[in-house]
């Protein structure tokens, strides 16, 4: 490009007047058949010099590029133009600077383009390439996004992506290992319970090594039981209840993440009593379903011929997830004084069953109920994680596990000699005056399908 054919109009209008005159006032012959200009508006000025000073046919004599004026595209303009998103760009930049910055493994998949529109005089267009842009700037997102995928956009195939071929999902009452197993499971809870919403409260998390990440997800499930299915007939009751997950996941060049081991609980109790029956009794009823007593399909226990994942840690050493696993330890070794100790006086308890307390007797209440009923049962911490995320309270996550004799008088009823394996899990959040909100899971249906099969 020749020098005397640029010129500078630092964005005003009447500077871009100048600049038109300056590059035309010179031969026919020398002046260019094409004025590229940085702004539609500037554009439009050099326009009207161009046609009523120097009598120049646009765009026959000289054709027009501008940027940014999506109006330049009407035919009274016949302006061709560039049109940039720049809230886009801008997004897109500072995902990028915040996954530099937190040192995230995070892959870079394809997202919505930011289109480059180029708009000839006759209005059509031609789009720009996709431009490449993680999905998810944490692990935290990464876990909700998943969920809301799978359950409220029913993409359910997606499961393949972001759960491993060989994924065991253990729960207290099944062991299913690979993510079509995985998909079977989804389609029938889909099909008994159609408009089902899943709601993340909170994913507790943390990376525990290089390619080694692991969350604790807590969940509000909202069902309509419209179909029949797993659990009976159908009743139409909506239904409200918890679920926690327990996830590892590792890198994948997709997604950002492949989900590769989880544990799970479901409140089973607080879905059975919305639908007008008792754990109890449903476990009785599941276990005539399976074939009756000595032949039902059991329960899952840890050990034997288990699948084991790739994840093989405990969790890690943040305060809040040592305070709270210490804290279980005291209750379940008799010393129920810990709660007042380390309970805030107005504290809130969210049970099993969808039961919710407050206050130190509700605590009391319910941590010996459970205990009385396995008194001489070995408890163990299987996992725990603390987190502190600076404006958000403490938190901690904790997976445990009673396991022997339904020897005591306590929550479930009279002593049956039964063995009896509980899986537990509870998220516990820290304010000023101690524990503030706990949520505790186990599964009763499952507790009570084995009192019931080894009595």
């Amino acid at each position: 490009m020749r020098q005397e054919h640029s010129a500078s109009a630092n964005g005003a209008c009447n500077q871009a007047v100048k600049a038109a005159r300056q590059i035309f006032d010179c031969s026919k012959l020398q002046r260019p058949g094409t004025l590229f200009v940085s702004s539609d508006d500037m554009a439009f000025a050099a326009m009207d010099v161009l046609r009523y000073e120097f009598g120049l046919r646009i765009p026959d004599r000289v054709a027009f590029v501008g940027y940014d004026v999506p109006a330049a595209t009407r035919p009274a303009c016949d302006l061709t133009t560039v049109r940039q998103l720049l809230p886009t760009v801008v997004t897109a930049a500072a995902e990028r600077l915040f996954e530099w910055v937190e040192t995230l493994v995070v892959a870079i998949s394809w997202v919505k383009p930011a289109s480059r529109s180029f708009a000839n005089p006759l209005g059509s267009r031609i789009e720009g390439l996709p431009m490449p842009s993680p999905i998810y700037t944490d692990f935290a997102e990464y876990i909700l996004g998943v969920t809301e995928t799978i359950w409220e956009g029913r993409n359910i195939a997606s499961l393949r992506e972001n759960y491993s071929d060989d994924i065991p999902v253990r729960s207290p009452l099944s062991l299913v290992v690979g993510n079509e197993e995985v998909i079977s499971a989804t389609l029938a809870t889909l099909s008994e319970f159609p408009d089902r919403e899943l709601l993340g409260e909170d994913v507790i998390w943390d990376r525990m090594g290089e390619d080694s990440w692991f969350s604790s997800h807590r969940i509000i499930s909202l069902a309509t039981h419209a179909e029949d299915g797993f659990f009976g007939w159908a009743t139409n009751k909506r239904l409200s209840y918890r679920i926690i997950a327990d996830c590892h996941a590792s890198a994948d060049p997709k997604w950002g993440w492949q989900i590769n081991d989880e544990w799970l609980v479901r409140d089973l109790g607080a879905i059975v009593r919305q639908i007008g029956s008792k754990p109890s009794d449903f476990a009785r009823e599941l276990i005539g379903r399976e074939g009756g007593y000595g032949r039902s399909k059991g329960t899952f226990i840890p050990g034997g011929d288990e699948p084991l994942g790739p994840y093989k840690g405990k969790g890690n050493d943040a305060e809040p997830g040592l305070r709270y696993a210490d804290m279980l330890d005291r209750i379940m070794d008799a010393d129920i004084s810990a709660i007042r100790s380390e309970y805030d006086r107005a504290c809130q308890i969210e049970m099993p069953g969808g039961r919710t307390g407050h206050g130190w007797s509700e605590a009391e209440r319910f941590w010996l109920g459970l205990r009385a009923s396995f008194p001489n049962a070995a408890f163990r911490v299987e996992h725990r994680v603390g987190r502190e995320d600076g404006r958000r309270l403490p938190r901690a996550a904790v997976r445990w596990s009673l396991t022997g004799k339904h020897d005591g008088l306590g929550a479930f009823g009279t002593p049956s000699q039964a063995d009896v394996h509980v899986m537990g899990m509870s998220h516990a959040e820290y304010g000023p005056r101690g524990l503030r909100r706990e949520f505790i899971l186990y599964d009763e249906v499952a507790v009570w399908k084995q009192i019931l099969e080894n009595s």
